[in-house]
């Protein structure tokens, strides 16, 4: 089963990077990061790195494409998660028991919901399609998911179009192997120039 998933994601994968060199480039790339942000398992840096290789002048219309999709995807995401819960979303969570531990997760994720989604857009640490349905399901304030999204979204795709537009196709075969780690780096670099400016100021 494991092997049939990864030759999945293989060939999911090659079908997305035929499409870098063609009149659609910018419109697959934009379809592929508003859909990765609700189901689709391929993220949108493939494509968008292997765009920005290619035509490295272009890396910031690639970047902001990318960005557009996954923020549009994500505000697709929220209003599947919203429209869930009015249907048959409380049904379910009645049905499994689980309201007292989705009172505590709802409170949780309203003190802190511009955090946890600004976080789940940078790293893969919760999944960001996972953290935009639940704000959508917990009736979190649109304007702080498109907010996080735009916030999260941008430095971690712009710090990846970056390398790749300065270091070329050697960085991007890194950024392949290390997105992760790269993505938590991004988070960590931003939580120490937070809490400067909170020191400073």
């Amino acid at each position: 089963m494991k092997l049939f998933i990864i030759q999945t994601l293989e060939k999911l994968q090659a079908w997305t990077l035929k499409w870098v060199e063609t009149p659609y480039a910018a419109t697959t790339l934009f379809l592929i990061a508003m859909i990765e942000a609700v189901f689709f398992p391929i993220p949108p840096e493939i494509p968008m790195i292997a765009m920005i290789a290619t035509k490295p002048k272009k890396w910031k219309k690639w970047v902001i494409i990318t960005i557009t999709g996954s923020i549009v995807g994500g505000v697709l995401g929220y209003t599947i998660g919203n429209g869930f819960y009015g249907v048959v979303g409380h049904k379910f969570i009645q049905y499994y028991n689980v309201q007292d531990a989705m009172n505590i997760v709802k409170t949780q994720f309203a003190n802190n919901a511009l955090l946890a989604i600004l976080v789940a857009a940078i790293t893969p640490i919760v999944p960001y399609k996972a953290m935009v349905l639940a704000a959508g399901l917990f009736k979190i304030p649109i304007s702080q998911i498109i907010i996080g999204s735009l916030v999260g979204r941008g430095l971690r795709y712009f710090s990846i179009g970056w390398l790749v537009k300065k270091y070329g196709e050697k960085m991007s075969e890194i950024i392949y192997e290390r997105i992760n780690e790269i993505s938590i780096i991004i988070v960590i670099i931003l939580v120490l120039i937070l809490i400067a400016v909170k020191t400073i100021f």
